[in-house]
């Protein structure tokens, strides 16, 4: 069992996937034992149900979180650009 965040476990899951010679059971934990450790942001639960988590975590953390959310915003519009055909 290994537990990774900020995208790791993705591409290390998609690595073990791709290259093992069987395929292996992978559960990606890394966000819930950081919740759970306190390494994560917490927030208080109408928070949550606001759906304002990314709000509460710049007003945390605001030099990681911040440039975390424009990069965020910055990859929905590239999206956005590809399927309009506009980007190739």
């Amino acid at each position: 069992m290994i537990n990774l965040g900020s995208g790791v476990q993705e591409r290390l899951g998609s690595y073990l996937k791709d290259n093992l010679s069987y395929s292996p059971a992978l559960i990606c934990t890394g966000a819930a034992i950081a919740f759970l450790t306190g390494a994560q942001a917490s927030m208080p639960e109408w928070v949550d149900r606001a759906y304002l988590g990314w709000l509460s975590r710049i007003v945390q953390n605001p030099k990681i979180f911040t440039m975390r959310y424009i990069n965020a915003f910055r990859l929905i519009y590239i999206f956005y650009l590809e399927k309009k055909g506009i980007l190739k």
